[in-house]
């Protein structure tokens, strides 16, 4: 849990231009694994995903940090706007790799 807290801290900083923080909590009847909006921590639900997915492939990580930051500009997943984040995140992450 320490090393996602790490990546979010990481990848924030070089994808929304802050570092997040993440705050953790165990609610399994949410239907959200994670919860994340302009300004604020990113809430990871401990009770959705389980402490073993935290050892898990670290492309699952890395894909529920994207998702969660792209609401630093939208929260509609269907809108252009949320699109339009994901795929900022992505080429600035492209970016901090290859400098």
């Amino acid at each position: 849990m320490r090393r996602f807290a790490q990546l979010v801290d990481e990848i924030g900083a070089h994808t929304i231009g802050r570092r997040p923080g993440v705050d953790f909590y165990s609610e399994p009847s949410l239907p959200h694994s994670a919860c994340f909006g302009r300004g604020l921590s990113m809430g990871v639900n401990v009770g959705r995903l389980g402490y073993a997915w935290f050892d898990g492939p670290l492309v699952d990580q890395i894909d529920l940090i994207i998702h969660e930051l792209g609401h630093e500009w939208s929260t509609d997943h269907l809108s252009r706007e949320y699109y339009d984040a994901l795929t900022k995140i992505g080429a600035r992450l492209a970016m901090a790799v290859a400098a």
